[in-house]
C-alpha cells in the first residue's frame, strides 16, 4: 500500500502497519487510520502520520529520553 505525505513524499507501507483509532485523535476525529514513520534525518523523532491526510503528522519521541 502507498501513502503520500508531504514530509516524506511517497510512501510505501504494509497493511499491518496501519494504527487505526475508532474515534480518530482529539481534534482530529475524521483521521481515523495512521502509521509510524521513521524520520531519516533525526534518530530523536518518528511521525505518527495520516493515511488519509498527507498534510498531518504528529512528531513523537520516547518518553524514557527525558
Amino acid at each position: 500500500m502507498q501513502i503520500q505525505t508531504s514530509r516524506f513524499g511517497a510512501v510505501t507501507i504494509k497493511a499491518e502497519d496501519v494504527l487505526s483509532f475508532p474515534e480518530g485523535l482529539l481534534g482530529f476525529n475524521e483521521l481515523r487510520q495512521f502509521v509510524l514513520l521513521d524520520d531519516p534525518t533525526d534518530e530523536i523523532f518518528a511521525w505518527l502520520q495520516s493515511c488519509e491526510d498527507a498534510n498531518i503528522a504528529f512528531p513523537i519521541l520516547e518518553p524514557e529520553l527525558f
